[in-house]
Order: C-alpha cells, then sequence, then structure tokens
C-alpha cells in the first residue's frame, strides 16, 4: 500500500473516530463550526455596551478623582491597576478551584486595591477638614 493510500485510509479512520456514524466529515464540521462561530460573534456585538470597560470606569471614577478621594494618575494605569490583582489571583484560582480561597481573597484584594487608588493620607485630611 502506497504511503498517500495509507494517509488518506487513516484521515478517514481519524474522521470516523471524532464524529462517528452521523456521516459528519472534517469539512462538514469545519463549516458548522464556522457558522456558529459567526453567530456568537453577532450575539456579542448585539448584546454588549458599544464603550469598552475602560471607559466606563474612568466616567465613573471622574468625580471621585477630581474631588481628589482618588489619586490622579494616568489614565491607562487605572484598569491595570484596580482590576490586575483580582484577575491574576483568579487565573490561579481557577487551577485549583477551592471555594474558601476565593472568599478569604476578596476583602484583601479589595483593601490592595482601595491602598492603590486612595489619596496620600495627608492630602485626604486636608480635604476633609476643609
Amino acid at each position: 500500500m502506497r504511503t498517500q493510500d495509507r494517509l488518506q485510509r487513516s484521515r478517514a479512520e481519524n474522521t470516523h473516530t471524532m464524529f462517528g456514524d452521523n456521516n459528519l466529515t472534517r469539512e462538514s464540521a469545519t463549516e458548522y463550526l464556522s457558522a456558529y462561530i459567526k453567530v456568537l460573534r453577532q450575539k456579542t456585538r448585539t448584546t454588549l455596551p458599544s464603550e469598552n470597560l475602560s471607559e466606563q470606569l474612568l466616567r465613573w471614577l471622574a468625580t471621585s478623582i477630581s474631588d481628589g478621594s482618588v489619586v490622579s494618575l494616568p489614565q491607562s494605569l487605572y484598569l491595570p491597576l484596580i482590576l490586575g490583582p483580582s484577575r491574576e489571583f483568579v487565573r490561579i484560582w481557577l487551577r485549583t478551584r477551592q471555594p474558601t480561597e476565593i472568599q478569604e481573597a476578596r476583602e484583601p484584594l479589595a483593601k490592595a486595591t482601595w491602598l492603590v487608588l486612595a489619596p496620600p493620607a495627608s492630602q485626604y485630611e486636608e480635604r476633609v477638614r476643609n
């Protein structure tokens, strides 16, 4: 048997193993998945807000930044500073999935975020006095 014939037979056997006896070929499965991905992308476009999370966050923080209750930083830093530690924690947690860890992490992560965003104590005390 020629090498090319063996490859074709192997591909046919793999297709049969992957898709069973329901007459799906690799090509038709790919077409189906491609169409499904297009539908999901369209649904995502229509349900997500037009502005991104960073813009929403900055709009939400604007008053607090202007009155000094949140430290003024370059706009590009707010999202990574707020979400970075939590995002990293979740990434690691997804590997272990220990439910107690996620509850225990909530308060320290919130405090860490506030420590980054809070104005220096002297500025805060001066603002409160005035």
